[in-house]
């Protein structure tokens, strides 16, 4: 009996032009599928790939040009095709980018994508048991890099032996995980590139990078500089209540705490000078001199500080402008996961790990 005989009928093979897809296995290397049969690229030229059956002993051959378009096939098959494979890869495929870029649980991934891909019982029995998918998937690295990144200052926090907690935090699927608890001796330039430099290497030695695109942190005057210099294509951007913060403690420092709370024109002066934050970027400079020409002669010095530190690039002024952020505080890093953090190091070091 002829081969063709035990395979079932495959409307593929009969055009002209058969239409050919391609699918993706756990190992990467890409697959063409063609007439419920897979095929495996055996050898590739300038112009041409060459395609091999997947059945040991089989003789068939599938041509596609560079782009992945059927040009011709020759041989014939000597087994049954097997389209139940071809239905297995598919939710397969689905499974794995979603493992490696989110943080969903496998199990729940599993059931999501098995549940709905509606495959025939037969076929259903074939697929690896959630705990034995469990175990195939979970050396498997799942997504770690991050475009923006939180960074947060805490001193309470700190033991006996250092000045502060350097804390880093991401944004992943509308949560916060924390990255990074840094001890730090001291709040020096050269300390925070010290930092910088040796979560690089971490990060280096665990296949990825420690690049962000965005960064997020206090106005910190060691900090600012350093992050300029550790990543020059990033978007550093501050902290929009402790920019509003600032301005307020510089009011009650030059004495205008009272006539800021009594005075409406004071009190409306001192507003558009924090509105400046919101305002589109390449406003809010021209905005300020118009602010500053009509403000009240209480108000001078408020006006003068603020240009010097704010406007005068001290602080540069991308960094307190907050009109097109996605995230304009990192305040959510502190409280109770500084104070839980707290008593973890207090543990530590007792354990004498330091």
């Amino acid at each position: 009996m002829s081969s063709s005989a035990n395979s079932p009928p495959s409307p593929e093979l009969s055009l002209d032009r058969p239409c050919v897809s391609f699918v993706t296995p756990n190992k990467g290397k890409q697959l063409l599928s063609l007439g419920y049969y897979l095929f495996k690229c055996n050898k590739a030229t300038s112009s041409k790939r060459y395609w091999i059956c997947m059945e040991n002993g089989c003789g068939v051959f599938v041509h596609t040009d560079l782009n992945n378009k059927f040009l011709s096939i020759t041989g014939g098959h000597n087994h049954v095709a097997r389209p139940n494979i071809i239905e297995m890869k598919a939710p397969k495929e689905k499974m794995k980018p979603r493992i490696l870029n989110e943080t969903t649980s496998i199990t729940k991934i599993y059931d999501e994508e098995i549940a709905p891909a509606g495959v025939a019982e037969s076929v259903a029995a074939q697929f690896l048991t959630v705990i034995k998918y469990l175990s195939s998937m979970s050396k498997t690295p799942r997504k770690k890099h991050h475009t923006t990144i939180f960074m947060n200052e805490a001193f309470g926090a700190a033991p006996g032996a250092f000045e502060q907690v350097f804390l880093i935090h991401v944004s992943h699927f509308g949560q916060r995980l924390s990255v990074a608890f840094c001890l730090m001796a001291n709040r020096r330039a050269s300390t925070c590139t010290e930092l910088f430099q040796r979560l690089k290497h971490v990060a280096k030695a665990s296949g990825t990078q420690f690049a962000p695109t965005n960064i997020v942190s206090d106005f910190d005057a060691a900090l600012v500089p350093v992050v300029r210099q550790e990543f020059p294509d990033a978007k550093h951007s501050g902290r929009l209540f402790y920019f509003i913060q600032t301005v307020h403690r510089k009011m009650m420092c030059l004495g205008l705490n009272d006539e800021y709370a009594q005075c409406q024109e004071t009190h409306e002066q001192c507003k558009q000078l924090i509105a400046l934050s919101l305002m589109p970027l390449q406003e809010a400079e021209r905005q300020f001199k118009c602010f500053r020409n009509i403000a009240s002669e209480s108000v001078e010095d408020l006006f003068t500080y603020f240009e010097r530190q704010w406007i005068s690039e001290k602080v540069p002024l991308t960094m307190w402008n907050f009109h097109e952020l996605d995230h304009r505080t990192n305040d959510i890093l502190a409280g109770n996961q500084i104070i839980q953090f707290k008593m973890k190091l207090v543990i530590v070091d007792l354990a004498h790990v330091f």
